[in-house]
């Protein structure tokens, strides 16, 4: 196992160089200070007038307490720096700051609670930019109270404003040197950190670019570089010969070996920043495989800075640290023969640098950055067309990008690999690493993989804006659009590469928007081709995707990361470019049936296409398309994918169509929202109507099984079906109109029988919903309610034997109960239909047709009839004797008069237990009934 911090192997007491005294200590120390001065002039050259005011005074600041002064809060605020004097240049600076202010020098025996300050970052650097922040290192007295460090840190608030006030961006962390040393450092310490620690790394990236401002000096500039891994036994040495003054050092620390958890985490920090800050971070990056790829026995940047120092070599522009950073990958990269990622890092270190070559610049204005830059380009042979083109990045648009983009996937994929390779080799176990390499795989996922629908993210930090001022939409064909940079005519479209083509508008829009070149001002000049476009229809799309879209960089939790990536927002576009009314005459538009999916005489669906949006909860987008009739029920089909861990993601439907836009969205929208929760259960199952046509719909294991009806009857037939379980049906609210099964169907229940008839002069139109929803018709002769005493008779039979596990072969789990209601028309609309409970018929007599079936041993069903104490046995009579024998019974008794009418059944030998319901029952009757009836009527 690796061990999580850096040993100090000292097996031997460290013996100096009887040479090495006070002298030669104090010469090391005057190089540092030399080259920390050269960088501090530097700093100062690059800011502006009122930057250099507040770097310069920063020292004075904190060493003394003012009224006056910037950062005051009150006299007991720790102040004084170790070792610090104030210049009279200085001080006349900060009295035309504040007139008021004397300083007070102070007791030079008295404490001094602060004992260094620094300035971290790329101040001073070959990187420095206008824009850079000040990063301050404050180093305090480990004994202060809880009470004086609230103070110390609302006087570096105070003075962070003030500086804010000067224009410049100022940071200050406070910094307990023997807890910092240690490893126990606050997490806002560094600035950039991803939960695994990078205290050596962070130490490593102090010790060469910190520019030390006042008080004490770091002990680390005394140690030779080959001494780091037993720095404490080099320390104590000196101490022991009286060399270091507590007073004079600061001690935060050393660079021993680094733990191979901090690269991990480093480089999963820094891969996860690629993906806004590119250049930036992809050198950081790469320093941090080369390290890793030296571990366990390779040194750090800041070595190779100290070593130089020791040596004598001072020249700042080589102790550069963006200068060292350069050489150091420039060595790892070519040892690895890996020229297109030296080109990259080339690349990176330029528009990290941000000083523009193929610009002219006079003599007087001409930096140090510039030349410096000048001598490293010179030998990386590029052209003027290449540095022409890296300095135009501010204007870089969607073909820049999307060559930057390549190349930088490609620098990415192969240092995450090898960070991967790292990690398995070092069995680097830390539990934070693993997690992390799981959220950023994902991270780097959702910019760079490409999928099947997905729209892929073209400017992770690359340009600072893709925005185009005027766009020009054209349809080349049916399938086929393009997006043309500028405001082009017809014509010039033709001799143009688009900067970008779809089979469908809203696809093309929804790339557009998600990666910036299309925002609310950008002005679109539109071509519609056969179309049904309009200019009103293409700015709502675009407003819609405006306000749904979210920004390519916009921030997703880590805990998000961690969960499988699930849909979010959906937003539904309905008939983009298409007019589902153009062929409507005026005089079906003014039909009485005004369901957008049951439009007027001509029964239309006026749903044609479906463009799906989804954004999910990683921040990624992806777009589907559904053209045709039946589009609404393959939109549907995914909408069950997305909703199938119960968390329903938000949905939205907007349609910009001349006409019925508004009630094709709020149909939409209901249909969706009743769909989906409907279908969530695999046993519930749903009838939607589009047009003449009916859909049955049902859930298996999150995908939808649909079963297309071309019409009334059909439907009715796929009803009449018998299921395992209860089956719970729902209707679309606006299928079966004025149908009275659209009645009886929404008023099924469980464990109960329904009877549902309807009157009429000549016949009884009687529907049975029974205790599975199953669905069964009969028409019964008759003009009322007498028709149904046979059927009532046979019904309470039938319960009354299944409920007596004496008698039942397969009694039922729980009681059932027998409900009629009757179908009665309202006036004046004979369309439209009321149900109204009603009491069951006066009990039936005694059963005076029985019939029971049998399982022969072959597996064939037998057929035996009872008429009262006589019996006909299909064994003995055959399957056509039977039926014929009984009837000749009966139209010879004096019960022939009442109708051939089944009393009694039993048939639940036939089914395996649990199987049957009372719809077997009701097709086995009305089947043994038909053909009594046809026997009596044979010679």
């Amino acid at each position: 196992m690796l061990s999580k911090d850096p040993v100090d192997v000292t097996p031997d007491p460290v013996e100096l160089s009887p040479k090495f005294d006070r002298r030669a200590l104090r010469q090391l120390r005057q190089r540092f200070l030399q080259v920390n001065q050269g960088r501090l002039e530097r700093a100062l050259q690059l800011l502006p007038t009122r930057q250099q005011r507040v770097l310069r005074l920063l020292p004075l600041l904190f060493h003394t307490n003012h009224p006056a002064l910037p950062g005051y809060v009150s006299v007991t605020t720790p102040a004084g720096l170790s070792s610090y004097n104030p210049t009279p240049v200085l001080l006349a600076e900060a009295q035309a700051v504040a007139r008021s202010f004397r300083y007070r020098k102070p007791d030079p025996h008295g404490p001094m609670p602060l004992q260094g300050l620094f300035l971290m970052g790329s101040l001073g650097t070959l990187a420095q930019a206008e824009q850079s922040d000040m990063d301050l290192w404050l180093c305090h007295d480990p004994q202060l109270s809880a009470s004086e460090l609230t103070e110390l840190r609302r006087k570096a608030t105070l003075l962070e404003t003030w500086a804010a006030s000067q224009g410049a961006e100022l940071h200050i962390f406070l910094v307990d040197p023997p807890r910092f040393a240690s490893g126990q450092r606050d997490a806002e310490l560094g600035g950039e950190d991803c939960g695994s620690s990078q205290h050596y790394l962070l130490l490593d990236e102090f010790y060469r670019t910190a520019i030390w401002l006042a008080g004490r000096t770091p002990t680390w500039w005394l140690v030779p570089a080959e001494h780091e891994n037993h720095y404490l036994a080099y320390v104590g040495a000196l101490q022991a010969r009286g060399l270091l003054r507590a007073e004079e050092h600061l001690e935060l620390g050393q660079l021993g070996q680094i733990p191979a958890n901090e690269f991990l985490g480093a480089g999963l920090w820094q891969l996860y920043k690629c993906i806004e800050s590119p250049y930036k971070s992809m050198l950081k990056l790469l320093l941090n495989e080369a390290y890793a790829s030296e571990f366990p026995h390779g040194d750090c940047l800041a070595l190779d800075f100290k070593r130089a120092v020791f040596a004598g070599s001072l020249d700042l522009d080589e102790l550069d640290p963006y200068v060292l950073l350069y050489r150091r990958l420039e060595g790892y990269l070519l040892n690895l023969n890996d020229q297109p990622r030296i080109a990259l890092m080339r690349r990176c270190l330029y528009l990290k640098i941000n000083r523009p070559l193929s610009r002219p610049v006079t003599a007087q204005r001409k930096s140090w950055q510039r030349q410096l830059l000048q001598r490293l380009c010179a030998t990386w042979d590029w052209d003027e067309r290449l540095l022409l083109n890296l300095d135009n990045r501010p204007q870089w648009k969607l073909r820049q990008v999307n060559e930057e983009l390549r190349l930088l996937a490609a620098g990415l994929v192969k240092s995450y690999r090898s960070l991967q390779q790292f990690a398995r080799a070092q069995l680097a176990s830390h539990p934070l690493s693993q997690r992390d390499l799981a959220i950023l795989g994902r991270r780097l996922r959702v910019v760079f993989a490409r999928a099947p629908g997905k729209i892929e993210t073209l400017n992770p930090g690359i340009a600072p804006n893709l925005t185009e001022g005027h766009l020009t939409v054209q349809q080349v064909d049916h399938d086929h659009w393009a997006l043309h940079g500028g405001s082009l005519s017809l014509r010039q479209c033709q001799d143009i590469v688009p900067l970008k083509q779809a089979p469908s508008l809203a696809e093309l829009l929804v790339w557009a928007i998600r990666n910036g070149i299309i925002d609310g001002a950008s002005r679109l000049t539109l071509h519609p081709g056969r179309s049904e476009l309009f200019d009103f229809e293409l700015q709502g799309l675009r407003s819609s995707l405006l306000q749904t879209l979210p920004g390519a960089q916009a921030p997703v939790s880590e805990e998000a990361m961690l969960q499988p990536s699930r849909p979010v927002t959906l937003l539904i576009l309905v008939n983009v470019g298409l007019d589902p009314l153009k062929t409507l005459s005026s005089a079906q538009l003014a039909s009485g049936r005004s369901d957008v999916l049951d439009y007027s005489g001509a029964h239309l669906n006026l749903v044609q296409s479906l463009d799906l949006v989804s954004i999910s909860s990683w921040n990624e987008v992806h777009f589907k398309r559904y053209e045709g009739p039946l589009s609404l029920i393959d939109c549907l089909q995914e909408l069950l994918i997305t909703g199938r861990d119960k968390r329903h993601p938000t949905l939205a439907v907007r349609c910009f169509n001349r006409n019925r836009a508004t009630a094709i969205c709020r149909r939409l929208e209901e249909l969706f929202g009743q769909a989906t929760r409907v279908l969530a259960d695999d046993r519930q199952r749903f009838v939607l109507q589009l047009g003449e046509n009916y859909h049955l719909l049902q859930s298996q294991d999150g995908r939808l099984v649909r079963q297309p009806l071309r019409d009334l009857p059909t439907l009715q037939t796929a009803l009449a079906r018998p299921h395992p379980h209860y089956s719970p049906l729902h209707l679309d609210p606006q299928a079966l109109p004025g149908h009275p099964l659209a009645l009886i169907l929404r008023a099924a229940e469980p464990n109960c029988i329904q009877v549902f008839y309807q009157l009429s002069e000549r016949h009884v139109q009687l529907y049975l919903l029974d205790e599975r929803n199953s669905l069964w018709r009969q028409r019964l002769p008759g003009h009322d309610e007498s028709a149904l005493l046979p059927l009532h008779g046979f019904l309470t039979r039938l319960l009354h034997h299944r409920q007596q596990p004496s008698e039942a072969a397969h009694p039922l789990a729980a009681p059932l109960t027998l409900r009629y209601y009757q179908l009665l028309p309202v006036a004046p609309s004979p369309a439209r239909e009321l149900l109204r409970q009603k009491s069951p018929p006066e009990p039936a007599g005694a059963p005076l047709l029985r019939a029971r079936l049998t399982r022969t041993p072959s597996g064939d069903s037998s057929i035996s009839l009872y008429c009262g104490h006589h019996a006909f046995h299909q064994a003995e009579l055959g399957r056509h004797g039977v039926y014929r024998a009984l009837s000749q019974y009966w139209s010879r008794s004096s019960r022939a008069r009442n109708g051939l009418h089944l009393d009694a059944l039993e048939l639940s030998s036939l089914f395996e237990p649990g199987t049957e319901q009372t719809f077997h029952y009701l097709e086995y009757k009305q089947q043994i009934e038909q053909t009594l009836r046809a026997a009596s009527r044979s010679p």
